[in-house]
């Protein structure tokens, strides 16, 4: 049985209708996600900026109040190796576990 002209012709405007609506959503998805990646990146790098101006003179300073109030993660003291370390303070062992 043979499709007659009017279903072929049907057939083909709606491949081409499907086809050019996939290929118009891969493109915008694909942009959305380039859009986004940047958006984080740029994001990321601000709040890395700012979190290092906050905690450079506390950190310089070893000041652990403030670094604790800028952000809890630097609320650890710093680790200083044992050749600059003065001979009379002990070390802090919290860091990994060790009390």
């Amino acid at each position: 049985m043979r499709a007659s002209l009017t279903v072929k012709v049907g057939l083909l405007i709606t491949t081409l209708v499907t086809l050019s609506v996939g290929l118009v959503a891969a493109f915008l998805l694909h942009r959305q996600q380039q859009s986004l990646t940047d958006q984080m990146v740029k994001r990321g790098s601000t709040i890395a900026e700012n979190l290092a101006a906050a905690a450079k003179s506390p950190l310089l300073s070893n000041d652990h109040l403030t670094r604790r109030q800028a952000n809890p993660a630097f609320a650890l003291p710093l680790r200083i190796s044992r050749s600059r370390a003065d001979p009379g303070e002990r070390r802090s062992g919290r860091a990994r576990g060790r009390r």
